[in-house]
């Protein structure tokens, strides 16, 4: 009885990776960002105030591998921000729910960073690690898309840098948030 189990159990988790390998794709991501609100919490209160300078464009990329379980996606993979000079990698673990042409995405990322660039290098040279105690981050997104059409999008949302506390409370008192429009182009590879 026992051996019999253990092969249902072995046929079911082969067949169960067998489909989810079947839905899964690799998604390029590439946003353009435009931060209009700046906040922080600190104490459990927020304060905030509108961008004083419109039209700060910050571009990003996310490598994500994702499967598909009807309208919500789920995927893992690396962000990019890049600031020209500056650029910031770091894992992400993703989730986006599609209501017909309305897109619901809700990530973290963070706890291990790679910094490249001309200002890193400089800091490098100068024996100065730009990200040293940053590892301890978690950088929560969520956003609201409208799908124009199937590659291209146009939406908002809250970006928050978020230090790990003892407890979530302490990441929810403690953080810095930025509110933004974006435009996201998403290339699908089957």
């Amino acid at each position: 009885m026992k051996k019999r189990l253990v092969i249902v159990f072995v046929a079911l988790a082969v067949m169960l990776a067998g489909a989810v390998n079947a839905s899964a794709q690799l998604r390029l991501d590439i946003d353009i960002s435009d931060p209009v609100y700046f906040g922080y919490t600190s104490g459990g209160s927020a304060q905030g105030a509108w961008n004083p300078v419109p039209y700060i464009p910050i571009p990003d990329a996310k490598l994500l591998y994702q499967f598909s379980l009807g309208p919500v996606n789920l995927g893992a993979g690396v962000r990019v921000f890049s600031l020209i000079v500056e650029n910031i990698l770091y894992p992400e673990l993703y989730s986006e729910l599609t209501l017909g042409p309305v897109v619901f995405n809700a990530s973290v990322g963070g706890l291990a960073f790679l910094e490249f660039g001309l200002l890193s290098t400089a800091l490098s040279d100068a024996g100065i690690s730009n990200l040293t105690g940053f590892q301890s981050v978690i950088l929560p997104d969520v956003s609201v898309s409208f799908k124009v059409n199937n590659v291209f999008r146009l939406g908002g949302g809250l970006f928050m840098i978020a230090p790990m506390g003892s407890s979530l409370g302490g990441v929810l008192a403690n953080n810095v948030f930025a509110g933004y429009l974006k435009a996201t182009f998403v290339v699908l590879f089957k």
